[in-house]
């Protein structure tokens, strides 16, 4: 079950490409990410945020699809770290261990923004920054596509170390190359697949962004 995250890329979708740390038990957290697909612009070897049962989540938007993609992520995190993470859309202090979601132009998370020097320009539609340090975790979308995809990415960076679960020390601009992506399912070779099964496709394919 805590591996849920990884089970699904390594079980359900063979035809994408796989990384053997991506299945293993117990990563360094201090190795390199591997990412799929790699983020445009990453920037690593910082220090990583420590998942523990203090963590809140802050989301700054007040869209129902940005509070919908946080809800999905905690259930996730209940699942595969035993973690309950409340979510709350109250500004928290920064000393507070946090994972802070929020779009370009909600005003706490421009400013924000600012501060770390976290750049916006350029970042097309659906494109996300990452912003992860041994403090906070910050993702911000340009749109609501956006901060669930980089919520995505986020979800490949947690990974079991030998105190817990931490997320890997990363600052991350990305947006897509193309503007429609999708995969293919042949259904003329193997058993039919079921309804729940290319649901379950959908999910997973939507997890790469």
């Amino acid at each position: 079950m805590r591996a849920r995250f990884w089970l699904r890329i390594c079980l359900s979708l063979p035809l994408l490409p796989l990384t053997p740390a991506m299945c293993a038990g117990s990563l360094d957290p201090a190795r390199e990410p591997r990412v799929i697909p790699q983020p445009r612009e990453i920037e690593t070897g910082r220090g990583p945020f420590r998942l523990s049962g203090t963590t809140r989540m802050v989301v700054a938007s007040n869209d129902r699809e940005d509070r919908s993609a946080a809800q999905m992520f905690v259930q996730e995190l209940k699942e595969v770290a035993g973690l309950q993470t409340p979510i709350t859309t109250e500004k928290i202090r920064i000393t507070s261990p946090q994972i802070l979601l929020g779009r370009f132009a909600d005003p706490s998370m421009k400013s924000l923004l600012q501060s770390r020097k976290l750049r916006t320009e350029s970042i097309g539609d659906e494109g996300y920054i990452l912003d992860v340090t041994p403090q906070m975790v910050l993702v911000a979308g340009k749109d609501s596509s956006g901060l669930f995809y980089g919520i995505q990415t986020l979800k490949q960076l947690i990974v079991p170390s030998s105190d817990g679960w931490v997320v890997l020390g990363v600052r991350a601009r990305d947006w897509p190359a193309l503007t429609y992506r999708g995969t293919e399912v042949d259904l003329s070779r193997g058993p039919v697949l079921k309804l729940e099964q290319l649901k379950r496709i959908v999910r997973t394919i939507a997890e790469y962004r």
